[in-house]
Parts: structure tokens; sequence; C-alpha cells
């Protein structure tokens, strides 16, 4: 049975019975050991400074949040710790960016891949074309929109889905043919 006595501001957890007071027997932020101070995820993931500051992209930042998140769920009390302890996660992590990264962002998948050797890093991107391509349909559509008229149609029947193909048949016989034949 779980319990809870409202106590006064800055008075002392309640002694006995659970480690620490407050409800169920847990504990509080005075009563929680502090956390051992471990490198910054971002020291992990350096970028590379070509032309301009990298550091603020996005997939940089996305990996510096992976990273964050595996500290904040590890017991380590220091780096070399830590560092052992990404060596063993395993999982995938899926990076999406609107275009082709540049050498920085491919520099911090090398990084993040040599901290995590376990994960698998899919890292998937559009080409500006496109990118600018859905951009500009995207703003053409809420133009529209404002206009109050509907949006030409741009699909292209018949192009993509092959439907005017024709079938080829099998070059070798099949299993049931080929038994047909044998009998």
């Amino acid at each position: 049975e779980a319990s809870w006595e409202p106590r006064p501001r800055g008075a002392p957890p309640a002694s006995g019975g659970g480690g620490g007071g407050g409800f169920g027997g847990q504990r509080g932020p005075q009563d929680r050991k502090p956390r051992p101070k471990l490198r910054s995820p971002g020291s992990y993931v350096l970028p590379v400074f070509a032309q301009h500051d990298r550091s603020n992209h996005a997939e940089r930042q996305a990996l510096i949040k992976v990273i964050a998140r595996v500290q904040e769920a590890s017991g380590a009390q220091n780096d070399s710790e830590f560092e052992r302890e990404c060596a063993e996660v395993t999982g995938t992590v899926r990076l999406y960016a609107s275009h082709t990264p540049c050498i920085s962002c491919m520099a911090c998948f090398c990084q993040f891949q040599r901290l995590f050797p376990k994960v698998k890093l899919c890292v998937d991107f559009d080409d500006w074309r496109d990118t600018r391509r859905m951009v500009e349909m995207a703003r053409r559509e809420e133009e529209y929109k404002k206009r109050g008229v509907s949006p030409p149609d741009y699909a292209c029947p018949g192009l993509s889905d092959m439907s005017d193909e024709e079938e080829f048949p099998d070059d070798e016989p099949s299993a049931a043919s080929a038994t047909a034949v044998a009998a």
C-alpha cells in the first residue's frame, strides 16, 4: 500500500519505511545521488569546419539527441565506462534529411557508428531538386487555398504504376507443369 504524507517545504525527508519518504517510498530529488559528470554528447560527433560552422546541422543534432538519451539511460560513472556500454548497445537509428548530407554530417555518421558499432544507422535523403519541387508544390497548393480554388491535379496515371505493361511468360516451367509432364 502506498501512502503520502505532506510535509512542510524544506523539511528533511521522513526516515524509515522505503528509503526517503514521499509517495510510495520513492526518493525525492534531494535524496538522489548526483549523476556523474560525463562528456557532452556533442563531443562524440564533432563537425568538420569547411567554409562555415556546421555544428548546428540537423543530422548532427539528431545524433546528439540519441547519444544524450543513451547517456540518460546509462549507469556509467565515467566516460570510459559509458563508451564500453555504447559498444554493447543494439538497435536501429533511422535518419532522414531533405537534402544530400554534407561532408561534416558524413563525418558525424562515421563517429556515431564508431561509438555504437552494433547499432544500424540508416540514413536516407532526397536531393535538392526533389526538396525544391515538393516545397514549390506545397507553396502553390497554399496559394490556391487562399484564392479559394482547387489546385490542378498533377497525377500522371499509367506512368509510374506500369499498368500498361505486358506480362511476360516465365522462361522456366513451373513446378506444377513439370509434375504434369512427368506423369
